[in-house]
């Protein structure tokens, strides 16, 4: 997952972990891969790259073992993939669904919790986390 190096980029699988769980967290929703911040394909062949198996399985392989790895594997069941064409680049959108009980991203050591609010993925300390999952789950 690089951003114009060629090389895996470790904080951008974080920021895609804790993109989901936080919409996993909230109502769910979608995150599109190979898609810049102002909305421009970039298609996905930069990520292709990195990888030993140089193609969109391998990709898969990569994007599954970085959210078993951040989110665990009991949440399997709440992300879809598929592989649009984005102007005539091929991109990634995962989907994820509200999930029935509290996805933390584990990350350093240690274990975040993230929920969607305007936008952007939002942490919560211990206290805020208990409190919203009082009305949540």
């Amino acid at each position: 997952m690089p951003m114009r190096t060629g090389e895996v980029n470790k904080k951008l699988e974080h920021v895609i972990a804790k993109t989901l769980a936080a919409s996993m967290n909230s109502d769910g929703g979608s995150l599109f891969i190979g898609v810049d911040d102002h909305g421009n394909a970039i298609g996905l062949d930069l990520d292709y790259g990195t990888l030993k198996k140089a193609d969109r399985d391998g990709f898969q392989l990569h994007l599954g073992n970085i959210l078993d790895s951040y989110l665990g594997k009991d949440v399997m069941k709440l992300w879809k993939l598929d592989w649009p064409l984005y102007d005539d680049r091929q991109i990634c959108h995962v989907q994820v669904t509200r999930a029935n009980k509290p996805v933390h991203v584990s990350h350093e050591g240690k274990e975040e919790f993230f929920v969607r609010k305007e936008g952007s993925s939002q942490p919560l300390s211990r206290a805020q986390e208990h409190e919203w999952n009082k009305g949540r789950f």
